[in-house]
């Protein structure tokens, strides 16, 4: 099975899905599927930069559909699997998702929001203290650097 695991995802990085559906590596991201989300990161071709209608970046998505679909309807602990799955885009020895990473943190999404604004509704502040230590160029919405350099 996870020949076959492989073999899709392998699909869905060069054929992608769709035209106008969610493509997969946002999916799975969107509903903490961490491990799959790590399965992607072997193939060269997934787009880490993709955006929904929004403007919403990966790391937006992740972190507002884990606030306001698990922790508002199931409490605290419910967001755990969208916590994991920050960790498993941002914590990469892979330059290039790195590269990616780095170029759309501080991306604004229609709202003017950045993953930042996201991560910062968290009841455990861990995800915000994950980005700010890992992230030297994190900016708020009037692009002050936020994190030490």
């Amino acid at each position: 099975t996870r020949i076959f695991a492989l073999t899709m995802i392998s699909i869905l990085c060069v054929a992608g899905t769709v035209p106008g559906s969610t493509p997969g590596v946002l999916l799975a991201a969107t509903r903490g599927y961490y491990k799959v989300v790590e399965v992607f990161k072997n193939f060269y071709y997934t787009n880490f930069l993709l955006e929904n209608k929004f403007q919403q970046t990966i790391l937006h998505v992740v972190l507002k559909a884990g606030y306001y679909n698990k922790i508002v309807v199931h409490g605290d602990e419910s967001g755990y699997v969208n916590i994991k799955t920050i960790h498993t885009l941002l914590s990469d020895n892979n330059l290039l998702i790195q590269q990616q990473m780095r170029s759309i943190i501080n991306r604004q999404d229609s709202y003017g929001n950045t993953a930042l604004h996201y991560a910062k509704q968290y009841p455990d502040q861990q995800v915000v203290k994950f980005f700010l230590g890992n992230l030297s160029s994190v900016k708020n919405h009037r692009k002050v650097s936020l994190a030490a350099s």
